[in-house]
């Protein structure tokens, strides 16, 4: 009797719809106004729904279903998932909470692949969070902090002569560690990661929140220039942010 008739009173009554569900879709390499742009006539819709939140280094996108049962809300949520996926493509790269990082991870060692990175500004951070990740000894093969130019040259083998041409923090030397942590401990792929985090160090011609970021590869290498606004915190982590999502991209071409 309660199912077959109060219930359904009840709805009748309140307008309340018996299941709702939702879809996290993690977007990295697209700003949220872009994310909006892109999806903006998908956001006009209220079921299904489709709201931005924007996060620091990406833009999340909550598909949200109202049904009767979760059957019919989750065929919702995937049809206008798919359409999501037909236009951001490889920007996704998870869902629900994974973060980026797993993802890498899981792309790794599902390809039996390695990593090493060469890390200066960021300090670790960027081995720290991958190696947060259960498993990823199967993939990640050891990181260097080269804070010091003499341990860029002594851990990653970029040449002193380099770094005084260049300087510390240029796209010479973001390349130079890449290739040398890859060629040092003998793997698929080597991050290097150079930059001035702030608050102090910066100068006009390379301020704080400049920060060079590179993925060696086997036949390559991709450099990046980054500029990020924000304290030490957030340059650092929006650096190792931007790196896994090189190397993301990077394995995603192999």
């Amino acid at each position: 009797m309660v199912d077959n008739h109060v219930v359904p009173y009840l709805r009748l009554k309140t307008g309340n719809i018996g299941t709702i569900r939702s879809k996290v879709l993690r977007i990295a390499g697209v700003g949220e106004s872009l994310v909006e742009e892109i999806v903006k006539d998908l956001m006009l819709d209220s079921n299904p729904s489709v709201a931005p939140y924007a996060k620091v280094g990406e833009v999340h996108l909550r598909v949200t279903a109202k049904c009767d049962t979760a059957e019919e809300a989750d065929a919702l949520i995937e049809e206008r998932a798919k359409l999501i996926y037909e236009r951001l493509g490889t920007a996704i790269y998870a869902e629900g909470d994974d973060p980026i990082e797993k993802a890498v991870v899981k792309l790794l060692t599902g390809r039996n692949e390695t990593l090493a990175t060469a890390e200066s500004c960021t300090g670790g951070l960027l081995s720290q969070r991958i190696t947060d990740i259960s498993g990823s000894s199967a993939a990640f093969m050891g990181g260097a902090i080269v804070y010091s130019n003499a341990a860029k040259t002594d851990l990653a083998g970029v040449p002193a002569e380099m770094i005084e041409a260049h300087g510390a923090v240029s796209a010479e030397v973001a390349q130079a560690l890449a290739e040398g942590v890859r060629k040092r401990f003998g793997v698929t792929y080597g991050v290097g990661i150079t930059g001035v985090a702030g608050p102090d160090g910066g100068t006009a011609q390379k301020p704080v929140g400049l920060v060079y970021l590179a993925v060696a590869y086997p036949g390559g290498c991709e450099v990046d220039e980054a500029h990020y606004i924000g304290g030490r915190a957030t340059v650092r982590f929006r650096a190792s942010q931007t790196a896994l999502n090189m190397l993301r991209l990077r394995i995603l071409k192999s």
